[in-house]
């Protein structure tokens, strides 16, 4: 709902006031989606794991497989996810796959290169070209966002961790 209200605030001041402003506040929409689904993600990966692992095995994971943010980055999220006996983005089909990774990199450009296009995001997007200022919408926003909350859906439906005392 937040990001939603976001995004409304974004088309409004594109139509009465700037439409820089508004690219702006479409970026903070775009990278608080990002920013709440890898936390999301971080979170209940740490939270089942705790739960299922003795300390030394958590510690284990942690120090091999939790360096820099795994959660970045769909691959690295995917296999930590099958170590708890879930495939995180089995309820996508390849078109929403693609979309969540497309937005994953354009957040990188979005917060770090002020939505310029890099050589990496030229070849991932494979339509944007270098220097060129990449692409915000407001409802392709809002389907990335829904594309999250299905996955996140989908881990806490998935985890029992989430769901004590029933068996």
């Amino acid at each position: 709902a937040l990001i939603v209200a976001q995004l409304d605030i974004a088309e409004q001041v594109a139509i009465s006031h700037s439409r820089e402003l508004a690219y702006r506040l479409l970026g903070n929409a775009h990278e608080d989606v990002v920013t709440a689904f890898e936390t999301y993600l971080k979170d209940s990966f740490q939270f089942a794991s705790c739960h299922r692992f003795s300390s030394e095995k958590w510690a284990e994971i942690a120090n091999k497989k939790m360096r820099g943010n795994p959660f970045q980055n769909m691959e690295r999220a995917e296999k930590l996810f099958s170590i708890l006996g879930l495939g995180l983005f089995a309820d996508l089909d390849a078109k929403a796959r693609r979309r969540l990774a497309l937005n994953f990199e354009k957040r990188h450009v979005v917060g770090h290169n002020l939505g310029i296009a890099d050589e990496k995001f030229a070849d991932v997007s494979e339509s944007d070209n270098v220097g060129e200022t990449v692409e915000l919408l407001a409802h392709e926003t809002e389907g990335f966002a829904r594309d999250c909350l299905r996955v996140i859906k989908r881990v806490e439906q998935a985890l029992p961790e989430f769901h004590p005392g029933t068996a």
